[in-house]
């Protein structure tokens, strides 16, 4: 009797050590894929930036593209504007130009804004492609709801200019 009270004590503190084992190894995989979904939800922008966040997105990142490649036809003199497109303002961008609006906030894959940088309709710039690391920046501030900085929001163009209504 005594031999068998023994095997169970040892029984149960080894089935206990199993448990514990495999409740820790539950809970390490548990966080790992908590830890993994959480960064993949802030890689494909899941998580909603401030509006301060999304304002320095655009300083920092959107803007030099648009003066570098875009603003030469579509966002300088008022009477040099290319296709009647204006990209210095929200408004005037989601107004778009003779082509239609430039970007449609419900659908992102159907502005023309984003197809043309790809080059799937029209090719801008005409001097080149853009790099992809750029196409990606205008597309993640297209999907943001193209933020601007107070101070560079500029519709240099009466609306009553567009020939798009």
């Amino acid at each position: 009797m005594l031999g068998l009270d023994r095997f169970s004590f040892v029984s149960r503190r080894s089935s206990s050590k199993v448990l514990l084992s495999s409740l820790r190894l539950a809970c390490v995989m548990l966080m790992t894929g908590m830890l993994a979904t959480a960064t993949s939800a802030q890689e494909v922008g899941n998580s909603a930036p401030t509006k301060e966040e999304a304002i320095e997105f655009y300083i920092s990142k959107v803007k030099p593209i648009l003066e570098e490649n875009c603003f030469e036809c579509h966002g300088g003199d008022p009477h040099d504007i290319k296709g009647s497109l204006v990209l210095t303002s929200r408004d005037s961008i989601l107004r778009g130009g003779d082509s239609g609006p430039a970007v449609d906030l419900k659908s992102h894959g159907k502005s023309l804004l984003l197809k043309v940088i790809n080059y799937d309709v029209y090719e801008m710039p005409p001097k080149g492609k853009l790099a992809d690391d750029k196409i990606k920046i205008l597309t993640d501030w297209v999907k943001l709801g193209l933020p601007f900085s107070p101070e560079d929001e500029n519709d240099i163009v009466d609306r009553s200019e567009s020939k798009v209504a």
